[in-house]
């Protein structure tokens, strides 16, 4: 059985006439009665009872014709939807965050996308660098936004931009009256160090800038993620060296310092996907970020 006997059938039943039906179809009659013959053959039964006065539906047609819409409406709409995919107008894009400073960036690239591609459906997932890896190399998401992402095989990186580095200290803390701070002024002092991961990230830079300048780290905790951090320097369990977006989120009795370190200055974000990976949709997708990123992709 084929769409076009399907719709030829539809026609010719709804007319009852097989004359006015090749009118409608924009066909001559002997074509269109073939059409009928051969998906009579191919179904095994009769679809009409014909006379040299009239059409009628036998029993088996009158379940066809019935049927007949939602198997044209489905195969068109399966079409359509390959069609669609095809193009990257349609299908899914699974994302993977976990870097806070991509939280104000990714409103727009998204609002983008959804005005290019409405038709495509969006999957945000929150899981640190070590899993966005891991979830990339196993296509469970198609792209993810961290830091330090550089030098992972198999997988392409891309800069979306960087930021300066701060320290969140306990607004009790004398260091708090200070303009700026260095890392000189935290030797010895309880660190709060974020992420707790085995990659290099965050914490490994912040740990790494500390022996550089051959200043004493005293790591009072390493914590999940910035969230985390800022919540023990609230209660005043420590200080932590961040990032600048940090300062949009509102925490009580934490206050922020530019921070003075030579192997500390900007702060790269990324984003990264497989190398390998051809889908149009990514391609598209990647393309708003460059466009929208101070960073060259």
């Amino acid at each position: 059985m084929e769409i076009h006997q399907l719709r030829s059938f539809v026609y010719v039943a709804t007319e009852l006439s097989f004359r006015r039906a090749a009118e409608k179809l924009n066909m001559t009659q002997p074509p269109l009665t073939r059409q009928i013959q051969q998906l009579e053959h191919s179904l095994g039964t009769a679809l009409f009872k014909r006379s040299t006065r009239k059409v009628e539906l036998t029993e088996a047609g009158k379940v066809l014709l019935n049927e007949a819409g939602k198997i044209i409406a489905l195969t068109e709409g399966v079409a359509s939807r390959v069609q669609l995919s095809a193009r990257g107008c349609s299908g899914e894009l699974v994302i993977g965050i976990f870097s806070w400073g991509v939280i104000h960036r990714l409103p727009d690239y998204l609002k983008t996308l959804r005005e290019q591609k409405p038709d495509v459906n969006v999957r945000l997932l929150n899981m640190s660098k070590e899993k966005q890896l891991e979830a990339l190399r196993n296509k469970e998401i198609d792209i993810g936004f961290c830091r330090f992402a550089a030098g992972q095989s198999g997988l392409s990186v891309g800069a979306i931009g960087d930021e300066k580095y701060l320290v969140a200290i306990n607004a009790n803390d004398p260091l708090s009256r200070q303009t700026r701070i260095g890392l000189a002024d935290l030797a010895d002092k309880p660190m709060l160090l974020y992420p707790a991961s085995s990659l290099s990230g965050m914490a490994q830079r912040v740990y790494d800038a500390f022996i550089a300048e051959n200043v004493s780290l005293n790591i009072a905790n390493y914590c999940e993620d910035i969230m985390t951090s800022l919540l023990l320097v609230s209660g005043g369990y420590g200080s932590c060296i961040t990032t600048q977006w940090a300062e949009n989120i509102n925490m009580p009795e934490v206050v922020y310092r530019p921070l003075t370190a030579k192997r500390l200055s900007r702060s790269p974000l990324n984003y990264i996907f497989r190398s390998d990976d051809d889908s149009i949709l990514l391609n598209d997708f990647i393309q708003i970020i460059k466009n929208k990123s101070d960073g060259a992709g």
